[in-house]
């Protein structure tokens, strides 16, 4: 799963950003700060309600 840019709602640091761009580039990161970002990335979505749209379509 390939995050190209967090929910407008996510503000994530440069350090965040970078450790996303390495793991999807498959270059070293920084596992806690990718950790930290897709938290963050995860919690604007339930915010934006893209989360539970995806749910409800599923059947």
């Amino acid at each position: 799963m390939a995050i190209k840019e967090a929910p407008s709602a996510a503000q994530l640091s440069r350090e965040e950003q970078e450790a996303i761009d390495n793991k999807n580039a498959g270059r070293p990161y920084d596992q806690a700060a990718y950790n930290r970002a897709m938290q963050k990335i995860k919690q604007a979505e339930k915010y934006n309600g893209d989360r539970n749209k995806q749910k409800r379509n599923r059947r």
